[in-house]
């Protein structure tokens, strides 16, 4: 797959992910628009992948759909990957923060996150 190709097949992946969130908010191209300060023809080019999204406008997609950046970034076609489909978008958005932060945690803090974990679930 040449560069052009993979750059079409990423704003394909972007846009219908971005397309999935908006219609999980049940919002129209229009609302979305709105929200974001961008005109409903340009969220429609960037859903349809025929044009890319910046990544200022990836940064306002994510705080208009309340949905982390990279959950647009994620071929959600893949096996074992998190889909927009039939989930609350605010908890997978959760789920990935998490990861994200225990990946940063020191082994010690780890340790204590999970008797926090362990504790909240005898309860």
């Amino acid at each position: 797959m040449n560069r052009r190709q993979e750059k079409s097949r990423i704003d394909l992946i972007i846009g219908k992910n971005i397309c999935k969130a908006r219609e999980a908010r049940r919002l129209t191209r229009d609302e979305l628009a709105e929200l974001m300060g961008i005109t409903p023809s340009h969220v429609r080019l960037i859903e349809l992948g025929e044009r890319g999204a910046t990544a200022v406008n990836l940064s306002k997609f994510s705080r208009a759909l309340d949905v982390s950046v990279e959950m647009f970034l994620v071929d959600h076609n893949e096996k074992d990957l998190p889909c927009f489909e039939g989930q609350d978008l605010d908890a997978t958005a959760g789920r990935l923060k998490i990861t994200n932060a225990i990946g940063s945690l020191t082994a010690r803090d780890l340790e204590l996150v999970i008797c926090l974990i362990e504790g909240i679930n005898s309860l």
